[in-house]
């Protein structure tokens, strides 16, 4: 049966037939009354879409029909959700693994890490779910989250197991998910990944951790230096990363006081995307934001500026901080945060 994108519903076998042959005599245990069913089907099938086409293959079983269907190579890669329809309406109620939605897949992983299920994850390997790699998602993300040590290993060697230059993207999940020092350790030895001291996802993890004992334990063992970071470094960092930290009142006092990290750099002018006050809405807690306020107002004064011009100048993100707190309130984001950023900028704003 050749089907096309009018007919790729029907998935019957291009010939079926089923004869029943006479036998006589002999001692056939396939025999019933003398009669033995013999069967020769085929099954055959051929999609396109947009002249993309899997070419016509046929088979002798259902079984090899159904592997057939999904075999990427075989197909040219073509036709996929037809395929996908035609092995759901013949070869079973569910596709396996790795036909699945990405989020269907990521559900899957979440179940199995929140399960502390090892069996569940070794099925999911063993049928090729995907180890998404992107910070901030994917099961190797959440493994290590949620200090799923065991699991996290088991997926991060099963990643590098299919691409080994993926190590820079599961140690970048690793340390800005959790800075696990374990698990950084585990990538470092098992796969002799020394990171560069200026890594982005190495400084950026330490900061993000909230830590400053753990920022201070990446200073000795990867002799990287907060203090001297280069403003092109810390520029890359932002928003989300140096920006990030002043969620941490131990890790923004340990910036701003003790490595004397200003909040506004000269050299890149006001508007340039590491200006903390502009990045504070979505990220700022409660503890933080009068410290945040405070170091603006003094980064201003030394450099005889004012708030009050200042805090009305336009940023590169999407306007001004007041554009931006009215906007994180709008969308239901850090509102207890950006409450009491407003309340301190508006006291600093009109003593001035």
């Amino acid at each position: 049966m050749k089907t096309n994108a009018a007919n790729y519903l029907k998935t019957l076998p291009l010939t079926a037939m089923i004869l029943l042959m006479g036998c006589s005599g002999g001692d056939d245990p396939a025999g019933v009354d003398g009669v033995v069913p013999a069967t020769a089907q085929t099954y055959t099938y051929e999609y396109s879409v947009n002249s993309c086409s899997t070419g016509e293959h046929s088979f002798n079983s259902l079984q090899d029909y159904c592997t057939g269907l999904l075999e990427e190579e075989r197909n040219n890669g073509c036709a996929l959700s037809m395929r996908k329809m035609a092995y759901l309406n013949s070869c079973g109620d569910e596709l396996p693994v790795r036909f699945l939605s990405l989020k269907k897949q990521n559900e899957l992983f979440s179940k199995a890490i929140d399960a502390n299920d090892t069996n569940e994850i070794q099925r999911l390997i063993n049928e090729q779910a995907k180890i998404q790699l992107e910070e901030d998602e994917g099961p190797v993300f959440e493994s290590v989250t949620k200090g799923k040590e065991t699991i996290a290993k088991m997926l991060i060697d099963e990643a590098l197991k299919r691409d080994r230059e993926d190590v820079s993207y599961v140690f970048g999940a690793i340390v800005v998910s959790s800075a696990n020092r374990n698990l950084i350790n585990y990538v470092m030895t098992q796969y002799s990944y020394q990171p560069e001291s200026s890594n982005l996802n190495l400084v950026a993890g330490l900061l993000r951790s909230g830590d400053v004992s753990l920022m201070k334990w990446g200073e000795d063992v990867f002799g990287i230096d907060f203090a001297d970071l280069n403003i092109d470094t810390w520029g890359r960092l932002s928003p989300y990363y140096f920006v990030g930290s002043v969620m941490h009142k131990e890790v923004f006092e340990y910036l701003r006081n003790d490595l004397k990290i200003g909040v506004i750099y000269d050299e890149m002018g006001l508007d340039h995307s590491t200006n903390i006050l502009h990045r504070a809405p979505y990220f700022v807690s409660v503890e933080v934001a009068p410290l945040v306020v405070q170091a603006v107002v003094e980064d201003l004064k030394e450099r005889g500026m004012s708030l009050k011009k200042y805090s009305f100048r336009e940023s590169s993100i999407d306007g001004t901080v007041w554009d931006l707190m009215r906007q994180a309130v709008k969308e239901g984001k850090n509102e207890a945060g950006v409450r009491e950023l407003h309340k301190h900028l508006l006291e600093a704003y009109n003593a001035e």
